[in-house]
C-alpha cells in the first residue's frame, strides 16, 4: 500500500513539472509574436477583466471608459450575495489598455463556526456594503481573422474585508492566456493561465472562498451567436493547485462544509463547468444569467448580471 502511494505522489509531482513547463512555453512563445504582430484590427472581442470579481468584456473604445455591473447569486456553500463592481479603464491603443476595480458586497452570506474542532457548530449571518480586494489588469490583444488572442496579466491587493473572508489578505497575481477563432455562430475558445489566487481567476459565478497559492487555470468551450442578440456560452474548467495553499471561506466537499482556515496542497482545487445566456437590448447595456457546476466541490450556483458601459464603439451606436 504505501509503495501505491509513493508512486501516486510521485505521478503528481511529475504533473505539476509538466503544467509549469507548459504554462512557462506558452507565454515565452506567444507574447513575442503577439507584440511583433503588424496585422491587429482595432479593439478585441476577447478582452476581459476580473479584477472586480466578475467577467467583464472591455469595448474597444480609445481613452477613459468606465463600466458598472452588479452580479446577484446563490451557491450551495456560500449562500446569498448581491456585488457591485466599478471598473474604470483605459486603452491606449489597439493593442493595449488597463483597468482598475473594486467591489462592493451590497449583500453577502458569512459562514461562521461555533463550538469545538471535533463537533464543530456552522451558522450563517448575512453583512451588508463590505468591499473586497482593489485589482489592476493590463491586456494585450490580437485579432486575426484567423485567431484571435488576449494576454491578461492581473494583480490584487489586500483592502477587502478579512473578517468575511473577502480578502486573500496579502498581495496577489495572475496571468492569463486566451485564444478564440469563430466558425460560423460558433466561436470556440481555450485559456491557460497561471497564478496565486483563486479571486482572479475568471469566472461568471463568486466562490465562497478565497483561495492563496500557486495554481494553473484551464479553459475550454465556445459561445454560440443566436438571433435578437442572444448568445450561449458553454465552459469547462480547471483550477489546480501546484502548491501550497491558505483558505479563506467555505469550501464544499462530499462529506459537508470545510470553514477557515484550511493549509495545505491542493485543499481547493475546482473544476466543472458553466453555462450562461446574455443578451444585449442597447450597446450600452447587457443581461445575463448563470450556472456553475462544480464536480469537485459539489457546488451548484446560479445567478444573474447587469452590466452598463458608458463608452461604446460608433460602429455599434449605428446599428
Amino acid at each position: 500500500m504505501s509503495t501505491q502511494l509513493n508512486r501516486a505522489a510521485r505521478e503528481k509531482d511529475s504533473l505539476k513539472g509538466i503544467l509549469r513547463l507548459a504554462l512557462g512555453i506558452v507565454v515565452g512563445l506567444v507574447a513575442p509574436y503577439a507584440l511583433s504582430s503588424q496585422q491587429i484590427v482595432q479593439g478585441s472581442p476577447t478582452t476581459a477583466s476580473t479584477v472586480s470579481g466578475v467577467s467583464v468584456d472591455l469595448p474597444s473604445v480609445n481613452g477613459f471608459n468606465f463600466i458598472l455591473s452588479s452580479n446577484s447569486q446563490y451557491d450551495d456553500a456560500g449562500g446569498f450575495s448581491s456585488t457591485l463592481s466599478p471598473l474604470l479603464s483605459y486603452r491606449l491603443n489597439r493593442y493595449l489598455s488597463i483597468d482598475t476595480g473594486l467591489p462592493l458586497y451590497l449583500t453577502v452570506d458569512v459562514q461562521n463556526v461555533k463550538g469545538t474542532k471535533l463537533a464543530p457548530v456552522y451558522f450563517t449571518t448575512t453583512d451588508h456594503g463590505v468591499i473586497g480586494d482593489t485589482g489592476v489588469s493590463g491586456h494585450l490583444d490580437i485579432n486575426e481573422s484567423w485567431l484571435s488572442y488576449s494576454f491578461t496579466a492581473s494583480g490584487g491587493f489586500p483592502t477587502g474585508n478579512a473578517k468575511d473572508n473577502l480578502s486573500a489578505n496579502t498581495k496577489t497575481y495572475s496571468i492569463n492566456n486566451h485564444f478564440e477563432h469563430s466558425i460560423s455562430i460558433f466561436t470556440p475558445d481555450i485559456e491557460i493561465g497561471e497564478g496565486n489566487s483563486s479571486s482572479l481567476v475568471g469566472r461568471s459565478a463568486r466562490r465562497g472562498y478565497v483561495a492563496v497559492g500557486s495554481l494553473a487555470t484551464f479553459q475550454a468551450g465556445t459561445s454560440v451567436d443566436l438571433p435578437s442578440n442572444l448568445s450561449l456560452d458553454f465552459e469547462a474548467y480547471e483550477s489546480m493547485p501546484i502548491g501550497n495553499q491558505k483558505v479563506y471561506g467555505t469550501v464544499k466537499t462530499k462529506k459537508g462544509k470545510t470553514l477557515t482556515v484550511l493549509d495545505g496542497t491542493g485543499v481547493a482545487e475546482d473544476n466543472g463547468f458553466n453555462v450562461s445566456c446574455s443578451f444585449q437590448p442597447s450597446p450600452h447595456f447587457a443581461l445575463s444569467a448563470f450556472y456553475n457546476r462544480s464536480l469537485r466541490q459539489y457546488d451548484n450556483t446560479t445567478g444573474f448580471s447587469l452590466t452598463y458601459v458608458v463608452r461604446t464603439p460608433k460602429s455599434l451606436l449605428a446599428k
